[in-house]
């Protein structure tokens, strides 16, 4: 049987996780760059997260303005 080497990851303390669903792409640039060292995975995550969250808020605004 083979055994794999598994890469223990720091845990990333909730507030992170929040910033960017509150503050869109800058909260997740900021997210990323505090906790890519930890987790580069959920650092991603995170910074797709803040964009993904900042172009649902740009729909919702031309969707309401525009209709």
């Amino acid at each position: 049987m083979e055994q794999k080497d598994v890469e223990l990851v720091e845990a990333i303390p909730f507030p992170w996780i929040i910033v960017p669903i509150v503050f869109g792409i800058p909260g997740g640039i900021t997210a990323y760059l505090a906790t890519h060292d930890r987790d580069p995975e959920q650092a991603r995550v995170m910074l797709e997260t803040g964009t993904g969250i900042s172009f649902l808020w740009l729909f919702f605004i031309v969707v309401w303005y525009f209709f």
